[in-house]
């Protein structure tokens, strides 16, 4: 199989990866990331796995319908899929205590009333859930917002959880921070190797 058209792919992942890593265990701090970043990176991921062979076999007269019927099902069912699970913030880096006081402290700030819920915090004024998740275990938290989602609220939230985390002593995990660059070393060493092959 030509492995071309994976090295492009490959090395995009391979370098954000690195770089959401790198910024973990140098700054030792955790980070925050909209989702979508990382939805993008799965898409980018999916495209040199499914799309560009169904693309390669029908420019070589090679398709079979019913293959590629099955091809752009599942990967419309896995764009769906993770968009649905990838949507608000990751907090990459952060142990679970750090996360319910960042969120406290952020949403205190603003002066928002709220109620705590398990998994959930909502905002009493307003149309407003927020998700919470988090993985303690890999060091990694998800935030998502549900029904009235107010764009200047969940920007000076997010603000606020950044500020707090820039400016207070947070002890990051470093687990994720090892995790990503390491995946991101193998990803980019690979591409650097099938283009040395060519």
């Amino acid at each position: 199989m030509n492995t071309l058209y994976f090295i492009p792919f490959m090395l995009i992942i391979g370098f954000s990866l690195l770089y959401i890593g790198l910024k973990i265990i140098i700054g030792k701090k955790p980070i925050v990331i909209n989702s979508k970043w990382l939805f993008i990176l799965i898409i980018i991921m999916y495209i040199p796995l499914l799309i560009i062979p169904t693309i390669i076999d029908f420019l070589n007269s090679e398709i079979v319908y019913f293959e590629t019927s099955l091809v752009f099902i599942l990967f419309t069912v896995i764009v769906v899929y993770m968009r649905r699970i990838l949507n608000g913030y990751q907090l990459i880096g952060i142990n679970g205590d750090t996360f319910g006081e960042c969120l406290s402290h952020s949403l205190d700030n603003l002066n928002i009333e709220y109620e705590e819920k398990l998994n959930k915090i909502i905002i009493t004024d307003s149309n407003l859930t927020i998700l919470c998740s988090m993985q303690s275990w890999v060091g990694q938290a998800q935030i998502q917002f549900k029904g009235n989602k107010d764009k200047k609220f969940i920007n000076s939230l997010i603000k606020e959880i950044k500020k707090y985390i820039r400016t207070n002593e947070i002890v990051s995990m470093k687990m994720p921070g090892f995790f990503y660059a390491i995946i991101g070393v193998v990803a980019i060493v690979m591409s650097v190797y099938e283009l040395l092959k060519i």
